[in-house]
């Protein structure tokens, strides 16, 4: 199966750090999980990256963790 390029821009870096400290602010280790479910996102879309179009070039994947959805195009 073909695997895909999946990059993350600085802006989404920051963004995706700003969850782990708000998660982990919850809850000791909460952060780490959010960070874990993140890495197997980005391995499902390495490998499946056509999930539910809600926009015109953006496809949503919904993280357990999370009531929020992921958002890519």
């Amino acid at each position: 199966m073909e695997k895909f390029e999946v990059v993350v821009e600085p802006p989404a870096l920051e963004d995706i750090q700003s969850a782990i400290d708000y998660y982990e602010e919850i809850e000791i280790g909460l952060g780490r999980t959010f960070e874990n479910e993140l890495d197997n996102f980005i391995s499902t879309l390495k490998t499946f990256p056509f999930f539910q179009r809600r926009y015109s070039d953006v496809h949503c994947l919904p993280l357990k963790i999370s009531s929020h959805d992921s958002l890519y195009n």
